[in-house]
This record gives structure tokens, C-alpha cells and sequence, in this order.
């Protein structure tokens, strides 16, 4: 489930529904420190899909597979989660 919601628990730096959708739907492993690991690396895939996405890409192989390459080093190389946040951030019009 894609949930972009902002509820009392959500960072006040997520500030846009895609911000938030990546952040909800992060898999974050640990103790201690996960929120923060979680708003880290939802910060950083926000940082490198706006990096890195090319005009038109949704629909383009060739140009959804450029945003998948720099998500592939955030996401521990898991091509499971790759395409798994990338469907997420397909969903997301600010993207």
C-alpha cells in the first residue's frame, strides 16, 4: 500500500506527498535510530531521483533505468527494492 499521507509522526522535512510516499514505504532494518535512518535515506532518494531524472521518463526503458542506477547504491544493491521504490516514485506526478 502507497501511503503519502502526513500524520504526527512524519518529519517535518518531508515536505511533499512523494517525499512522504518514499519515507512510508522505505524498509529500514535496525534498532535504535531507524526513523532517522529511514528519513536519511528517504531524503537521499528523493535527492538523487530529482538528480537524476531525464524529461519524459516515465514510459522510456532507457530513461527509467538512469533513476533505477541511482537508487541501486541507496538501496543496499537489492534489485527487488529498486523496482519496488521505483513503482512508488512512478506514482508521485512531483517526480
Amino acid at each position: 500500500m502507497v501511503q503519502s499521507g502526513q500524520s504526527e509522526n512524519t518529519p517535518k522535512e518531508l515536505k511533499t506527498p512523494g517525499m512522504r510516499a518514499v519515507y512510508n514505504n522505505l524498509k529500514v532494518s535496525g534498532g535504535l535510530g531507524v526513523a532517522d535512518s529511514r528519513l536519511t535515506l528517504a531524503l537521499s532518494v528523493d535527492e538523487a531521483v530529482r538528480r537524476v531524472r531525464p524529461d519524459d521518463w516515465r514510459g522510456h526503458q532507457a530513461k527509467e533505468n538512469e533513476i533505477k542506477r541511482a537508487l541501486l547504491p541507496l538501496l543496499a544493491n537489492d534489485h527487488e527494492e529498486v523496482e519496488r521504490i521505483f513503482l512508488i516514485i512512478r506514482q508521485q506526478g512531483e517526480y
